[in-house]
């Protein structure tokens, strides 16, 4: 039986038009695969610029108290709630988040200290840009995002690469490889008509009886019917996905991001082939009234991060899956008139994983930093990156940030 063009068009992507799944999962792109396999990393954008200092607390400092009398954590104390969780002599974790501070006591959590960039710049679209393409040089000419240069290089499906209710963002951009960008699993689904469910059952039927037919194929047709399988094979693995998962954490209720990485949950339950993950949740910018903000956001980012490890623990994926939580820039050390923070640079980055050898890394905040305006940068942002799709997805780095010139000795992240 001869397929045509038209046949193809008509049976497959009609049908696929008909549902969500976006055209860039139908078609496999990219130049080899990564190396990593089973392994993948999930990546945690905090957007606004959260205070690390009131999530990483260095109650073991003075000028802490000093510049921030009325913000600042008290040191641990187990007659009192509002006190830091004890993490290290001198520091201790916001305890809103016990759910982090398990991870770090178990070992599981590794604090980046003094995270940034080269030449810091205070303003959230550049910090984010930067962030978003892992390139310091503005007027660099590759425009693409790390993520869409990451596929350009190693990824041959879309599917590798996916981020959950994340828009049109820079990060994604490639010259040829499209990541798949979903506002939530459904939309890999393909939709039954729901006045004519057994004409929908139909045409899926036919088109895949057009699909598996064992004529030879050769140039766009047989990219037409690889593209067309994949996207029905795509579709059955993402509505299993939500019909065969089950939480085994507690996911904060009423939560647009706990709901987002739940449905990173399910991806990875179904098994769908995704390496890397692209979440974020924003409103941290707390120049004013930060306390109010923080007291309500960070137990939803710790709870959040809590129930996700418990999934992937009884997946028995925590020892294959790391969580990456950074954002553009801290804040200032000091806390401001409306009893908030202004923008700062310098902020501690979170790695969480079964394989993180945990603890601090880089040096810790001293009287002195505390002094300033704000904390330096230590360690590059793409240190920690590179270090991260280096050993977790066995790639090499260095294209993937072509103006970061990769550190000599590493931050030995990883068991």
């Amino acid at each position: 039986m001869c397929i045509d063009r038209r046949e193809l068009l008509r049976a497959g992507f009609a049908t696929l038009a008909a549902g969500s799944i976006p055209a860039s999962s139908m078609f496999a792109m990219g130049t080899q695969a990564a190396g990593g396999g089973s392994q993948r990393v999930i990546m945690i954008n905090i957007r606004g610029g959260w205070d690390s200092l009131s999530v990483v607390v260095p109650h073991g400092r003075s000028e802490y108290y000093n510049r921030r009398p009325t913000l600042a954590i008290p040191a641990p104390d187990p007659t009192d709630p509002t006190a830091a969780l004890p993490a290290e002599t001198g520091i201790g974790i916001n305890p809103l988040m016990p759910e982090l501070h398990a991870a770090y006591t178990a070992g599981e959590m590794a604090i980046v200290q003094k995270t940034g960039y080269p030449n810091e710049d205070l303003s959230h679209f550049t910090s984010q840009d930067v962030m978003s393409r892992g390139i310091r040089d503005t007027g660099h000419p590759d425009t693409r995002g790390w993520l869409g240069r990451l596929g350009d290089l190693y990824f041959n499906q879309a599917i590798q690469i996916v981020g959950v209710g994340a828009g049109n963002k820079l990060d994604f951009v490639g010259s040829g490889y499209r990541p798949v960008v979903l506002d939530d699993l459904s939309e890999l689904v393909i939709p039954e008509d729901p006045t004519h469910p057994n004409d929908s059952i139909y045409r899926k039927q036919k088109a895949l009886e057009l699909l598996g037919s064992s004529a030879p194929l050769s140039g766009f047709r047989a990219q037409v019917r690889a593209a067309g399988t994949s996207a029905f094979q795509l579709a059955d693995q993402a509505l299993n996905a939500i019909a065969n998962y089950t939480p085994t954490g507690a996911y904060p209720a009423n939560s647009g991001f706990a709901d987002r990485v739940q449905d990173i949950a399910r991806i990875i339950q179904g098994g769908l082939g995704t390496q890397v993950f692209y979440v974020e949740t924003g409103g941290f910018d707390t120049h004013a009234s930060q306390a109010d903000t923080l007291a309500n956001r960070l137990p939803e980012i710790s709870g959040t991060i809590g129930a996700l490890i418990a999934d992937l623990k009884a997946m028995s994926e925590y020892s294959n899956t790391t969580l990456v939580v950074y954002t553009e820039f801290g804040r200032r050390n000091y806390e401001n008139g409306g009893l908030g923070t202004d923008h700062g640079h310098g902020h501690h980055a979170l790695v969480i994983g079964g394989a993180v050898a945990g603890g601090l890394r880089g040096t810790s905040v001293s009287e002195a930093e505390l002094l300033l305006g704000h904390l330096p940068m230590e360690v590059d942002f793409r240190q920690i990156y590179s270090e991260v799709i280096q050993s977790r997805l066995g790639v090499g780095p260095s294209a993937v940030f072509p103006d970061y010139t990769q550190a000599t000795s590493g931050l030995n992240l990883f068991v």
